[in-house]
């Protein structure tokens, strides 16, 4: 921070690691190297036919096979690419499955001489035919009807499952028997078969869900759930799967996801897979499943397309009343004849408050160390806001000082504040508080830029060469971010304390920042007390800031007792981050492969 007091974002600095753990310092773009590298990856990290054997074996030792039901709606589609659809399904590894077939109402020669070539092929086979086109939501609940598994499983009728994609999904099942709700990760296939553009994605994400439907594909849902909301809805077709998703989200959290590409999404011109836009219709229907959605679990919320993000959305919640918010800006409150620059940092800071700031219940408090300069005391004579004199004795401890100063607040929501920070958006502090009100979040936290424009902070991953870090760290000005979640709200392990808001009452709750960690870490440690509790944490790219950090950078490095205690701690977490894929790099910062 300004005035060189930095909180625990400093151990997330990756400048800062051993020369041998540091990230590069431009990272290069997600998955570079395209079908080569993924070709490369995927040699090294898919099942062999080994593998597979002996999944296999192990399967068929388990008690609980259920039944899954795969459901395919069939409206002229090429018969080749049916055909490698429906042969996906038969060369599955789990044997307990049934293919429900529903001709909606074709017209296309091949595709009906495809469909009759299937009867009979395989008694696990079942097939109905629709007297008309009646749209894909009806077709689906056709395929509904005829299911008789436990479980259903959505497979369009031109993409194609892996091998091991229903086994991997009874696997999970034997280990969870009470999940209602599975999906993985997927890929797609190009114009030539070849498997391009995999997606990875993170654990259950809430809020990344209602920014878009990322769970897409492959889906596996109880079949009582699908029924017991309704089925699939014919208003929404073309995003009638999105709109199934988020009704089941809000009738359970028994939601699990397999981080393994069991799903082919075959690229075809003017369909989805080729372009997000291809079919607008469907993102119509998309953003009006969203928004009532919204309806429901936040009254008030308003749907609106995201920023730098195509085809995707923001929800904006209604603040609920006024309450006061409390910026806590922990400073030392003197230059020790540093350059004016630094100085004016924290005049800097506190101007953008004031002039940048829509949301008006606010306070901010400025904490100092024991004396105060006299030009910042100059400063702050005639401004509303609270001078604090930290009564600092013995080794520095940051949570302490922090904790002071939310002993001394009066807000009902706590903003930790970096005094090196300079607001950009004017609703930066009302995009945190419209998370930070409502009692499933836990903290919240900011996109933070460097006055050139260059990324300091979209969220954290842990467990990169073994350390907390920031993704794109340094990235060029306007880098989308892996599958440009820099652009979108979506759930993180812990977010940076240089722009931290949360409930003042769990604040207290937890004790505030954690003593242990005088200088370093104590930020994602509060994240994962949080996420310990059940809450979540949340990253918005709608409250914008700039960071001046590098103007202030001590160059210190990490305290090794302080990194041993983190370590130690959190070291399941940091093993297998649920919000940073698995297959993801973690020796660098550009979510890309390595093969």
């Amino acid at each position: 921070a300004a005035l060189q007091e930095r909180p625990g974002a400093q151990a997330l600095d990756t400048s800062q690691l051993p020369p041998a753990l540091r990230p590069p310092a431009s990272p290069s773009p997600p998955l570079s190297g395209g079908l080569d590298l993924y070709a490369r990856w995927r040699s090294t990290h898919c099942p062999s036919e080994q593998d597979q054997q002996r999944l296999q074996a192990e399967t068929q030792a388990l008690e609980n096979q259920p039944r899954i039901s795969i459901m395919t709606p069939v409206y002229n589609v090429d018969a080749r690419w049916l055909e490698r659809c429906v042969q996906s399904v038969v060369s599955q590894l789990y044997p307990n499955w049934e293919l429900c077939l529903v001709d909606d109402g074709s017209t296309r020669a091949e595709t009906l001489q495809a469909l009759e070539t299937l009867k009979g092929a395989d008694p696990r086979i079942k097939l109905e035919t629709l007297p008309d086109n009646r749209g894909i939501s009806a077709a689906t609940n056709s395929a509904l009807q005829m299911a008789t598994g436990e479980f259903i499983a959505l497979l369009d009728n031109d993409d194609e499952l892996t091998p091991d994609a229903l086994l991997e999904v009874a696997a999970l099942l034997d280990r969870h028997p009470e999940a209602d709700f599975i999906y993985s990760d997927e890929d797609k296939l190009n114009a030539s078969g070849q498997r391009c553009e995999p997606f990875f994605k993170p654990d259950w994400s809430p809020e990344l869900l209602r920014s878009y439907a990322y769970t897409c594909h492959l889906t596996v849902v109880r079949k009582a759930l699908v029924e017991s909301v309704g089925g699939f809805r014919s208003d929404y077709d073309g995003a009638q799967d999105y709109d199934l998703t988020l009704r089941v989200s809000e009738q359970t959290k028994r939601i699990f996801h397999i981080p393994r590409v069991l799903y082919h999404w075959r690229k075809i011109a003017g369909s989805a897979a080729d372009r997000v836009d291809a079919k607008r219709w469907g993102l119509g229907a998309a953003r009006r499943a969203l928004a009532d959605h919204a309806r429901r679990v936040s009254p008030g919320a308003e749907v609106l397309p995201a920023e730098g993000a195509p085809g995707c959305f923001r929800v904006r919640h209604r603040i609920h009343g006024s309450p006061l918010v409390s910026i806590l800006i922990p400073t030392r409150g003197q230059t020790n004849g540093k350059s004016p620059a630094v100085e004016e940092l924290l005049y800097r800071c506190v101007r953008s408050i004031m002039n940048k700031t829509d949301y008006c219940n606010y306070e901010v408090l400025v904490a100092y160390n024991n004396s105060l300069d006299p030009d910042i005391a100059a400063f702050f004579e005639h401004r509303p806001h609270r001078l604090l004199n930290y009564p600092l004795s013995g080794r520095f401890n940051f949570p302490h000082k922090l904790n002071w100063m939310a002993r001394q607040a009066q807000g009902e929501h706590l903003v930790i504040f970096n005094d090196d920070l300079e607001a950009i958006s004017p609703d930066w502090l009302t995009a945190l508080l419209e998370f930070s009100q409502q009692e499933e979040i836990g903290a919240v936290g900011s996109k933070l830029l460097y006055p050139d424009g260059r990324l300091q902070h979209i969220g954290m991953a842990l467990g990169i060469n073994g350390y907390p870090a920031h993704l794109f760290h340094q990235a060029p000005a306007g880098h989308p971010g892996y599958m440009a979640h820099a652009n979108l709200i979506r759930n993180y392990s812990a977010v940076t304390g240089a722009a931290l808001m949360m409930r003042r009452a769990l604040y207290d709750e937890l004790g505030g920042l954690s003593e242990e960690f005088s200088v370093d870490y104590n930020d994602t440690d509060l994240c994962l007390r949080l996420l310990q509790k059940g809450y979540r944490v949340v990253y918005t790219p709608y409250s914008l800031l700039h960071h001046h950090e590098s103007a202030v950078l001590s160059g210190g490095r990490l305290n090794r007792d302080e990194t041993e205690l983190f370590r130690q701690r959190w070291r399941d977490i940091l093993a297998n981050d649920p919000l940073y894929n698995p297959n993801l790099t973690r020796t660098r910062l550009d979510c890309g492969l390595d093969a």
